[in-house]
């Protein structure tokens, strides 16, 4: 709530001269965004997107970040009818940073713990700690948790082919992604008590029953499996 009225108070720190009017200034700084298809039909009216899975990749241009508050621009299609390019264009380009990006790959646990200690609340940290010990009760095992340092739209880590190579490699083969949110992935291995429709519920569970995630921010309900010897990301369930 601080962070909202700090935002809200705070002058706005971006004017005209920081859009970019030209390709050439616009395609170093485009990025993409990993959303929902069917969730989102009628905001994609108005962007170009492209379709994987039952997702849609959508792009926007990092403008600026100042006291850490960032400040992007969402690529319409008036703006790429500005920049004159189509929205292949757009993904090569975006692709092509998306390469260059870092992604961090903890344990969940570790994960929230970092997370915890930042909120300094013991109570929640105590019922993570319950949690925890029910999951390996269930025999799920290990689950990593797969996003960007800025814990920002890193669901797009799905689409970085060598990262899902090198996690498959750890792995010893193929792996379930669950889509925690737009800002992370969830990556476990399969076994005889893991399967598919019982990830989905789980997936379900959390997007519209636990109250932990923001509608805006589900990216979806399917559970997904990267195929090693396939070398790509298919829908599971």
């Amino acid at each position: 709530m601080k962070e909202v009225i700090r935002a809200c108070e705070t002058v706005p720190f971006v004017d005209e001269r920081y859009i970019p009017k030209t390709w050439e200034s616009a395609k170093g700084r485009l990025h993409m965004r990993v959303i929902n298809k069917n969730w989102n039909k009628e905001g994609l009216k108005r962007m170009p997107y492209r379709e994987y899975l039952d997702l849609a990749i959508v792009f926007y241009v990092f403008i600026k970040e100042e006291r850490g508050l960032m400040a992007t621009l969402p690529v319409s299609r008036e703006c790429m009818k500005l920049w004159g390019v189509d929205v292949k264009t757009l993904w090569e380009a975006s692709r092509k940073n998306l390469e260059e990006e870092i992604f961090r790959i903890e344990t969940i646990e570790a994960a929230i713990e970092n997370t915890l200690a930042e909120m300094k609340d013991a109570e929640i940290e105590e019922m993570f700690h319950n949690d925890m010990k029910g999951m390996e009760m269930e025999g799920i095992g290990k689950i990593y948790v797969v996003t960007n340092p800025c814990r920002n739209y890193g669901a797009r880590a799905i689409l970085r082919k060598d990262l899902l190579q090198r996690l498959a490699k750890e792995q010893g083969g193929g792996f379930y992604i669950l889509p925690c949110s737009v800002h992370e992935i969830l990556i476990l291995k399969g076994n005889d008590m893991v399967t598919a429709e019982n990830l989905k519920s789980m997936v379900y569970e959390i997007n519209h029953c636990s109250g932990t995630i923001e509608p805006e921010e589900c990216l979806s309900d399917s559970v997904y499996y990267y195929n090693k010897d396939k070398d790509r990301v298919e829908v599971a369930a």
